[in-house]
């Protein structure tokens, strides 16, 4: 009963730790986070649920930015190709 009693007890401290290194470790990767979100970066504190809202909103501003400078790229290179032609012709 003893060995069983010390086992448990072993099991038990071993999960409060691991536990324990689990909130340290999600913590952490939400400081990480908020350090890369622009609208909470230069905040002390935020709670996680806008961390998460504002990192979603940040995600979202930067596809639709990544997909009009796609767009811009696209329609610069049209236009460079345009220029080339005419330079040629006046050649």
């Amino acid at each position: 009963s003893s060995d069983s009693d010390t086992e448990c007890s072993e099991k038990r401290s071993l999960h409060n730790n691991m536990e324990r290194q689990r909130r340290v470790d999600l913590r952490n990767a939400f400081d990480d986070l908020r350090q890369l979100v622009p609208e909470v970066a230069c905040k002390e504190k935020a709670a996680k649920v806008v961390i998460l809202r504002e990192a979603a909103s940040y995600c979202y501003k930067l596809t639709t930015d990544s997909t009009g400078m796609a767009k811009q790229v696209t329609e610069l290179r049209r236009q460079q190709e345009r220029l080339r032609a005419r330079v040629s012709q006046l050649r």
